[in-house]
């Protein structure tokens, strides 16, 4: 193809030419985070109806990229003596795909008990750096209040 006439027409249609082509994927970044930042330390106050509510602790580990890894939960009754009530959980996670009609760009955790491993939780990686807990369907928790782990 040839240009004839002002230097700037050709110019335009090259810029033109290349914004066409990485138009489509502009929305891919848009959200996601990096996902590095997932290790860390995610803490979640419980209600509860017979006691002053249980603090629920969860302790993500992974090495880079960090799609996968190592958890650990510690649920513990506020003002219990000798750790009383303390319940503990470990396992693996792994980023999974996401629940029905949820943004492709969301990260969803599926956490599994190592000694239940018919077990998973799942938790959505908030833009906020949080996780808050999904159904088992991968759908948001349908109750009063949103179960949001918060991070430290």
């Amino acid at each position: 193809m040839e240009f004839r006439g002002r230097p700037g027409k050709r110019l335009v249609c090259i810029l033109l030419s290349f914004l066409l082509v990485l138009a489509p994927c502009s929305h891919i970044n848009a959200f996601r985070p990096v996902v590095t930042s997932l290790y860390g330390v995610y803490k979640y106050s419980l209600p509860c109806s017979d006691c002053p509510g249980v603090e629920s602790t969860i302790t993500i580990e992974c090495t880079a990229p960090c799609k996968s890894g190592r958890y650990y939960q510690r649920d513990e009754p506020v003002n219990t003596l000798n750790g009383e009530g303390v319940q503990e959980k470990k396992g693996s996670w792994q980023v999974t795909n996401n629940g029905p009609g949820m943004d492709s760009t969301k990260i969803v955790l599926a956490l599994t008990d190592s000694e239940k491993t018919w077990r998973t939780a799942y938790f959505l990686f908030t833009p906020e750096g949080n996780l808050e807990m999904l159904d088992k369907n991968k759908g948001q928790v349908s109750m009063a209040f949103r179960q949001v782990f918060m991070r430290q």
